[in-house]
């Protein structure tokens, strides 16, 4: 299974202003098969993961449509997700949701932070459940292999 648990929640925000930082304030998850990303409340989303030289091609990542796959992202690149093993016995019979309100009580069943080309692929597939696409999404995956190893190793 792969796709969005959650409610994406970044509080008010002034549609005015997106250009600059959002701050989550509830947890949000990507799934993909047995990992459960989640990005953590407080974490900051700011599009930094997507080279902004992308950005006129694709709208803003701070866009309404748009943050729901870079949210992921950022927190995958910035360091502030935790990730867990949904094959792991303490959570196996546990529903989606449950874990992502409570993922602090399974530390057992996390995994170590994926390799930077696990999260890039991830952005490809999560653009692919939003409807992006294909041009979008492979521009989109093109730029940050080329561009967004820079962003990885200030947050590594």
């Amino acid at each position: 299974m792969r796709g969005f648990v959650g409610k994406l929640d970044f509080g008010e925000i002034d549609p005015y202003n997106i250009s600059k930082e959002l701050w989550l304030e509830q947890p949000f998850g990507w799934i993909d098969g047995n990992i459960m990303q989640v990005c953590v409340p407080g974490s900051l989303v700011n599009g930094a993961s997507i080279p902004k030289m992308l950005w006129p091609l694709l709208d803003s990542p701070l866009s309404e449509r748009n943050r729901v796959w870079s949210t992921p992202h950022d927190c995958g690149y910035s360091g502030t997700s935790i990730y867990l093993n949904l094959s792991h016995p303490s959570i196996m019979h546990t529903t989606y949701i449950h874990i992502l309100n409570n993922y602090t009580w399974f530390p057992e069943a996390q995994v170590p932070r994926p390799h930077r080309l696990w999260h890039d692929k991830q952005m490809f597939a999560a653009m692919g459940v939003m409807l992006e696409g294909l041009a979008k999404r492979v521009a989109c995956f093109s730029g940050v292999r080329i561009g967004g190893s820079s962003n990885w190793r200030k947050r590594v």
